[in-house]
Parts: structure tokens; C-alpha cells; sequence
């Protein structure tokens, strides 16, 4: 029975991340950071990890066939998003089993995922080869990407807690 949950929560969350995943701010938002912050949490172990981020890197792949423009993104600097998302994947691995309050763990995710940012944006800033610029002059052109980033994944932690507060919460008996 535990399997079978592990997987059908696998298979979820890979759902989501490939249903996301194409268009990272458009209309449905890129649901990435909470699927490896929650995915730590309910799955662990680095096969699952492996699996999702294969699952994020051929959705990106298939964007860059679908659309070329995107294939901008494809540099050595893509690879930084593996520290990233393990961060995350770490972050909700350390959360498992805590019973702690959706505003916990809210807190958590918008801290992991303000690093998660940071660590993203410097990959990109070091590995990309786009930048002929400081840092902090990258910093600063990159700063306004970070309320859509962080509200996405807050968006969909937030839709995790309430949904796993709905569970949780023992039903009362029929009359």
C-alpha cells in the first residue's frame, strides 16, 4: 500500500511539473520549485529526485523544439538548477515527518525558495557566458524576476497545505 502511494505520488508531481513547467510565468505558473520542495517531503531518496529533474529537463528540451527562442536558456549554466532544485528536495526531505503549521511551512518554502533564487541566478550569472557585467549589475536586472518566482511557488505550496490540512483533518461521523 505504501508503494503504491509513493508512486501514485510520483506520478503526480511529475504531472505537475510537466504541466507547468513550459510557460514559467505565463497564464498557469511554473509549479517546479514546490514540486521538489514537496517531493523531498513526501518522496526523498535521490532515484525520485533523478526522476523528477529528468522529467523537468526533457520538458525543457521539448520547449526548445516547439519554440527555438528558448534553447537561450540552454547553457552550461542550466546545470546550477540541479543544486537548486536539491535544495529544495533537501528542505522537504528535513520537513518530513515534522507536523508543523502551513504558516511553518510556508516560512520554510519562501526561504528555501529565496535561495533557491539566488542559487539560480548566480549559476546563470557564472555559467551562462551571457554577461559581460558585475554582479551586482546583473543583481539588479535580475530582481524583478523574483516576485513572480517566489509567488509561483508559493501558489502551489500554499494549494499543498490547504490540501493537506483537508486530508489530515479526521472527518466528523455520520449521523
Amino acid at each position: 500500500m505504501f508503494r503504491d502511494s509513493r508512486v501514485a505520488t510520483g506520478l503526480a508531481l511529475a504531472a505537475v511539473l510537466a504541466a507547468t513547467r513550459f510557460d514559467h510565468f505565463g497564464a498557469i505558473p511554473d509549479a517546479s520549485l514546490a514540486v521538489f520542495l514537496i517531493g523531498g517531503m513526501l518522496l526523498g531518496g535521490g532515484a525520485a529526485f533523478a526522476g523528477l529533474f529528468a522529467i523537468a529537463f526533457a520538458v525543457d528540451l521539448a520547449a526548445v523544439e516547439v519554440e527555438a527562442w528558448r534553447a537561450y536558456c540552454m547553457t552550461p549554466a542550466y546545470w546550477g538548477l540541479v543544486p537548486t532544485y536539491a535544495l529544495l528536495w533537501w528542505g522537504g526531505a528535513a520537513a518530513a515527518g515534522r507536523s508543523a503549521s502551513a504558516t511553518r511551512l510556508l516560512l520554510a518554502g519562501a526561504a528555501l525558495f529565496s535561495v533557491a533564487f539566488v542559487i539560480s541566478n548566480l549559476s546563470w550569472w557564472q555559467f551562462s557566458h551571457r554577461f559581460d557585467m558585475a554582479f551586482a549589475e546583473f543583481w539588479l536586472s535580475v530582481a524583478r524576476y523574483y516576485p513572480p518566482y517566489i509567488a509561483s511557488g508559493m501558489l502551489y505550496l500554499g494549494l499543498f497545505a490547504v490540501a493537506s490540512r483537508s486530508v489530515a483533518r479526521p472527518r466528523p461521523a455520520a449521523a
